[in-house]
């Protein structure tokens, strides 16, 4: 019986661990600057134009 709510509480607590750290992770995830954002624009366009079809 105590090994049934010892598994309940290892799976409970492994989910809200996950979900805890991908909270964690996506808020620290820092936004791009303007200048950053058109650089990147940039370069991903001059990929793409180098590209053939």
């Amino acid at each position: 019986m105590i090994a049934d709510y010892l598994w309940l509480l290892t799976l409970v607590g492994g989910a809200v661990l996950l979900g805890l750290l991908m909270v964690l992770g996506i808020s620290r995830q820092r936004r791009l600057s303007r200048s950053e954002k058109a650089a990147q624009d940039a370069k991903v366009r001059q990929m793409y134009d180098r590209q053939e079809p």
